[in-house]
């Protein structure tokens, strides 16, 4: 003979397992749409970053400059200031056109550009993740008006500083690199 309660256990048994089942199922949206970009040739001019979340949210990353450094050599910290917009966007909007303007490579001329800033467009949409490093004028029209569009976002939003947020560190923390030894 079995007890009642045992009917009561295996229901609650068999309730935990389809919630958690139900759980592990559930596909988290990730998606995420960023522009980077790194050092400049103006030494005070910051590093950042703009990221467009499937939350409808903005985030923007700008570094803190050292300007008190008189000889113009060391400016860049590597440290940013990290922020989130107060209103949100519609980020479907984005997602279209980014998968319409950067789905293929971007166009690249290979032409030496000496005083230019590297940027970089990371996305992961849907299925598609691209990571693409640039220079602004390799863009073509429509992909230079898209960019605009976005970082325009940080203009026209309110936002207000957080903790962090992760942004691809690749422009953001590259270095010039090392002048080679005075040999007299």
């Amino acid at each position: 003979m079995e007890r009642p309660y045992t009917y009561k256990i295996s229901f609650f048994f068999l309730f935990l397992f389809l919630t958690l089942l139900q759980i592990s199922c559930v596909k988290r949206n990730d998606d995420y749409i960023e522009f980077t970009y790194g050092l400049s040739m103006n030494p005070e001019f910051p590093r950042a970053g703009i990221k467009i979340k499937s939350d409808n949210y903005v985030y923007y990353c700008e570094e803190i400059i050292n300007l008190g450094d008189k000889d113009f050599v060391n400016n860049q910290t590597g440290k940013y200031k990290f922020y989130k917009s107060e209103q949100k966007i519609e980020f479907s909007k984005y997602k279209a056109l980014v998968i319409k303007n950067f789905s293929e490579k971007i166009h690249k001329n290979y032409i030496s550009i000496a005083d230019a800033t590297y940027e970089q467009i990371d996305f992961k949409l849907d299925s598609q993740k691209v990571k693409q490093g640039f220079f602004s004028i390799q863009l073509n029209p429509n992909q230079e008006k898209v960019q605009n569009e976005i970082w325009e976002l940080k203009n026209r939003l309110k936002f207000k500083p957080i903790d962090s947020i992760y942004f691809n560190q690749e422009r953001l923390q590259e270095k010039l690199p090392e002048p080679p030894a005075l040999n007299n």
